[in-house]
């Protein structure tokens, strides 16, 4: 029997009952309608047994509960490491270790992250921001990983142990799963080289619910949207943050700005609107990784309170 299939199955009955998806995980309305047959209990040990929902309502039950406890949305951001050098999202440790983007080996899209071990144990890792969700639950972590020797690079999650490359050249699925505490102090998902100095490359990393890891899929994006005041100083080329790449900016002044009414600015477009009509400027710019810059003739005029509407990308 094709498990592939199977699992596909699975996760498109999960993918018909979700209503949306908030915070990385399905929401779930029982859809009315009905599976003549359904698989239950099929695995790749297991023998599958074909179950009337009409006669059997209990093992209907149990398996809609099955699917329930899984969940393929990947909750790690830049899994892939596509964006940033080094991969943004991602935090390193171990003195004298050095994690950058790298082209010389890949297995998702353009990019793979490069490890590599200075004479101290070192990994770069990703902790889950939500974490508290997740308690008493199962999760599972996967990563793609390139490695030449053996013992020396391998993956974790939260408290489990190390699991490894083999060491034979080439790539290697890797997954760990563990379950949650009551009380978790944390979810942090670790890519590493320990032991002895070496390099490595990890891409298409993957953290779900449940006890099994599909292939590498990219976090859902769920636009941000920030909202705020800003005093001008009369400056040129000043950055307000907004911890995020805008996609727009909506820039509104008060009626103390004599020449400055409002700005939409757009990538690469800004149109601002000021007593003497409307134009297209680049006065006040959306900012290359963080927020939008102003100056001090629109947008930024000394103690004036401006106020702004971003969304990111």
């Amino acid at each position: 029997m094709n498990w592939a299939i199977i699992n596909g199955i699975l996760a498109a009955l999960k993918n018909l009952r979700a209503s949306w998806v908030t915070s990385g995980r399905f929401g779930v309305t029982r859809l009315n309608w009905t599976l003549n047959k359904l698989l239950l209990g099929a695995g790749p040990d297991a023998n599958p047994t074909e179950i009337d929902p009409y006669a059997d309502s209990d093992a209907l039950a149990a398996a809609w509960a099955n699917i329930d406890e899984k969940s393929f949305v990947n909750l790690l951001d830049n899994g892939d490491f596509e964006i940033g050098d080094p991969p943004t999202g991602w935090t390193l440790g171990g003195a004298a270790a050095t994690v950058s983007r790298s082209n010389v080996q890949k297995k998702i899209n353009s990019y793979s992250a490069l490890l590599t071990r200075n004479g101290t144990d070192c990994s770069f890792h990703q902790a889950i921001a939500d974490f508290v969700r997740y308690a008493s639950r199962t999760v599972t972590f996967g990563c793609w990983v390139y490695a030449t020797v053996a013992n020396r690079v391998a993956i974790a999650a939260y408290t489990s142990s190390y699991v490894y490359h083999s060491g034979v050249a080439g790539w290697e699925w890797l997954t760990v799963t563990m379950t949650l505490a009551a009380a978790p102090p944390s979810l942090i998902v670790y890519c590493a080289v320990v032991n002895e100095d070496t390099s490595a490359y990890f891409d298409g990393a993957i953290l779900v619910e449940g006890d099994s890891c599909p292939a590498f899929s990219p976090k859902p994006s769920i636009s941000k949207i920030a909202t705020g005041t800003y005093t001008g100083d009369g400056t040129d080329n000043r950055q307000i943050t907004t911890g995020f790449k805008c996609s727009m900016v909506v820039i509104i002044a008060p009626a103390t700005d004599a020449n400055f009414t409002a700005a939409i600015c757009v990538p690469d477009k800004t149109l601002v609107t000021k007593s003497g009509g409307s134009e297209i400027s680049a006065e006040a710019v959306l900012h290359a990784t963080d927020g939008f810059e102003v100056d001090n003739e629109y947008a930024n005029t000394d103690t004036v309170v401006y106020y702004y509407w971003a969304i990111s990308e």
